[in-house]
């Protein structure tokens, strides 16, 4: 059975971040066993941890947003916790002192150098999972996300835009570290230059570069890289 891994030294990065806008550090640290992924506000004294978990997810509308009842959040959690998930660590603690992790490069690939730089280890203790048991479907509009049994953990995605610079694609995924490196890791989310405008006339997305754009079928989309 694979044993709980984490981090073998602390790791730091400083950067700005994605809605805030404001300059943030960050400390990436290894934690015991069983702890899990933990969050700490040190910008707010006595700031209690928040872990990982999606009970604690308290806002989903514009980035994940864990926190607690009237307590610190941290938000825009979703390419850090997708490099420490694609590294398989079980257990690592993480200092903000600002409202977000920094943005980097727009994607998980450059938390995963962070995490290679610090290197990981190995606990005496063994990794739990989840098994599914039976299909379960949700559904929320017009978005569906389903889980059946499978031996493997492997993915199917798919898309469907209006617009013709998107359209509609799909894509499979059969989980390694390797896969993830090569074909998740790099990936950046995607906008279009209208909503981005909005999104800064609302007060968020004030760390985001709308220069970065590129002009494809008459639209103008964030992030060229796509």
């Amino acid at each position: 059975m694979a044993r709980r891994r984490t981090l073998a030294t602390e790791v730091y990065a400083e950067g700005v971040t994605l809605h805030a806008g404001v300059p943030v550090r960050m400390r990436l640290a290894p934690a015991a066993a069983g702890m899990g992924i933990r969050f700490r506000r040190t910008d707010i004294a006595g700031s209690a941890p928040i872990i990982a978990l999606w009970s604690n997810v308290v806002d989903g509308r514009l980035g994940t947003v864990l926190g607690q009842a009237g307590g610190p959040s941290v938000g825009v959690v979703e390419h850090l916790l997708s490099a420490l998930a694609g590294a398989e660590i079980d257990d690592c603690d993480i200092d903000l002192d600002g409202p977000e992790p920094p943005i980097l490069d727009g994607d998980a690939l450059s938390f995963l150098a962070l995490i290679d730089r610090a290197g990981t280890r190995e606990a005496t203790v063994s990794r739990e999972s989840i098994h599914v048991r039976k299909e379960i479907e949700v559904t929320a509009g017009a978005s569906l996300a389903r889980l059946r049994p499978s031996p493997t953990a492997s993915f199917h995605f798919e898309i469907d835009f209006p617009s013709s610079v998107i359209g509609r694609q799909s894509f499979d995924f059969d989980f390694s570290a390797a896969n993830f490196r090569r074909d998740i890791a790099p990936a950046r989310t995607f906008g279009f230059l209208h909503e981005a405008q909005q999104l800064r006339a609302n007060g968020y997305g004030r760390g985001a570069d709308l220069r970065n754009t590129l002009v494809i079928d008459g639209a103008r989309l964030m992030n060229p890289e796509l």
